[in-house]
């Protein structure tokens, strides 16, 4: 039995003998089938040819991405606070280098995802670490892999520890999501913004999903 992940998202299903037959994300609109058609992968074969890499972003962020890319190439970051870490979306790899890693620097206290092209191995982290995963109930039918982990919140915001407040946007998807970082930029505040909220090319402007 394996947790068979999708090869062009990311994102990992509930485990099962054989590789499924669809990618519901990748069908879905929003997403696309690669060139040579749905393709599977596993944690496992990842960890082959595959390692993270941890680097710092700014005080108190940390990026996390896999190199050579998985997927879409996804990126989390990790927001590092005395109340506990936040990772921040979410990626398809996870090891024990990583683990190592990212324990170094504080652990993982909560997960929180801004849309379903981000849920990747997120049951895998949130195991890892202990963690919870904050996820908005209006993208329910997106998760691949259920998991007593997953809190689904409802409404417009949701508080956690330290000061970040989640705020649905929706746009991209339903539930779209994106991170306030009240402590962020030197205490001038960040926003982590997934696909929401998107700086354009010649970085005078932003873009809207």
């Amino acid at each position: 039995m394996n947790n068979y992940i999708c090869v062009t998202c990311g994102v990992q299903y509930a485990e099962s003998e054989e590789p499924p037959e669809h990618c519901l994300i990748c069908e879905d609109e929003r997403q696309y089938i690669g060139p040579n058609g749905q393709q599977w992968t596993t944690l496992a074969e990842l960890r082959q040819g595959h390692r993270n890499l941890i680097q710092p972003q700014e005080p108190g962020l940390i990026g996390i991405g896999s190199d050579p890319a998985i997927a879409i190439g996804q990126r989390a970051l990790l927001v590092q606070q005395a109340a506990g870490n936040v990772l921040w979306d979410c990626i398809s790899l996870l090891d024990e280098a990583t683990i190592r890693a990212v324990k170094g620097l504080g652990g993982i206290a909560a997960i929180a995802i801004s849309h379903p092209h981000f849920y990747s191995s997120m049951v895998e982290w949130a195991r890892a670490f202990g963690a919870p995963i904050y996820l908005h109930a209006d993208d329910r039918q997106w998760v691949m892999r259920p998991d007593p982990a997953i809190v689904f919140w409802q409404g417009e915001q949701r508080t956690l520890a330290g000061g970040l407040t989640l705020a649905r946007c929706g746009g991209h998807f339903a539930g779209g999501t994106v991170l306030h970082w009240a402590g962020g930029a030197g205490g001038r505040g960040a926003l982590l913004s997934g696909d929401t909220i998107q700086v354009v090319s010649d970085r005078r402007y932003v873009s809207f999903m």
